[in-house]
């Protein structure tokens, strides 16, 4: 469990609590979000799958529209993950997610202009 600032007030005091401000986000657990960039003129759908050792941890669906994006934030928690990526039902792709050093980072899925999809981590610290 990750303390609050007022639990940490109190059992620190406020004087302890000046250098270690900016600390805190240190803390927090992490999260993953996703990104999808479909730089194609065609509407897709995309299916993402986060596995560890082999079990289903998180699954989302996405239609992505032509020339456009999508964002999904919190959909897991920080890790190391094997995520599958499908498009349409049909193209697939793999790739090993690691947070590399990031207490929260993202899924980055590209949809090139041919319709083929690219997928990894976009390191956002």
């Amino acid at each position: 469990m990750v303390p609050s600032r007022r639990a940490v007030l109190r059992a620190t005091g406020t004087t302890t609590l000046v250098g270690f401000a900016g600390c805190l986000g240190a803390l927090r657990s992490g999260r993953v979000g996703v990104r999808i960039d479909n730089r194609d003129d065609r509407r897709h759908a995309v299916d993402v799958e986060f596995l560890s050792d082999g079990e289903l941890v998180a699954e989302r669906r996405f239609t992505v529209d032509g020339g456009t994006e999508r964002t999904a934030e919190n959909v897991v928690v920080a890790g190391e993950y094997r995520v599958d990526v499908t498009l349409d039902g049909e193209t697939h792709t793999s790739v090993e997610f690691t947070m590399q050093g990031c207490t929260d980072n993202a899924l980055f899925v590209g949809i090139d202009a041919d319709g083929a999809v690219e997928a990894g981590v976009l390191d956002e610290c």
